[in-house]
């Protein structure tokens, strides 16, 4: 707490009582350029962001979070159509079992993503029971595959129908990205697994 003096002339508890009280911690702690705010939060948020990479670079990458940290610090040496192999075979199995109307192939691909960490059209976690809030319980919500909700995708209004050729032209963008393979067949992709 600064005593009012700090900084030029005091100010008067009557007049500014915040730079009355805060005029020492304002002047010796700047806001730094990077942050449009500059507290103890702020601060201890910064140490504790730079004690876990430390912790995660002495694990090294036979440690699960070493390894994690080591994976995204190299992210410009890896295979991008490898990494997204796995998901666009789910997104393909996904398609091809709601294109047959295969209930049962459907549910299998829809367990495969929720394994991946894929929540498609619910999402499974724990919540606070609202009857005994020492327990916490199974909530299941409903999810979706991207857009917010039903009309996105199947709403004849201008501006839904500008938001979905939008939505497609990301995605497939997204996917050359990757090249190779789904570079030629990335639009039709994306609407066969929307549309």
């Amino acid at each position: 707490m600064g005593k009012g003096t700090e900084g030029g002339a005091p100010a008067r508890a009557q007049d500014d009582l915040y730079a009355h009280v805060n005029r020492e911690w304002l002047d010796a702690n700047p806001v730094p350029a990077a942050y449009g705010r500059w507290g103890t939060f702020e601060m201890l948020n910064d140490a504790a962001l730079e004690n876990t990479k430390i912790c995660l670079e002495e694990a090294g990458d036979g440690d699960k979070g070493g390894a994690f940290l080591a994976s995204g610090m190299r992210a410009a040496e890896q295979d991008s159509r490898a990494a997204l192999a796995p998901t666009l075979k789910l997104a393909r199995e996904f398609a091809a079992a709601a294109a047959a109307k295969d209930a049962n192939a459907l549910a299998v691909a829809i367990a495969e993503m929720h394994v991946f960490g894929v929540s498609s059209l619910f999402g499974v976690g724990d919540t606070p029971d609202k009857k005994n809030s020492e327990w916490s319980i199974v909530g299941i919500a409903q999810g979706g595959v991207a857009l917010p909700d039903r009309d996105y995708y199947l709403s004849a209004d201008p501006d839904r129908v500008a938001l979905r050729a939008k939505y497609v032209a990301h995605v497939a963008k997204m996917l050359t990205l990757v090249g190779g393979e789904y570079e030629d067949a990335a639009v039709a992709e994306v609407r066969s697994i929307h549309w």
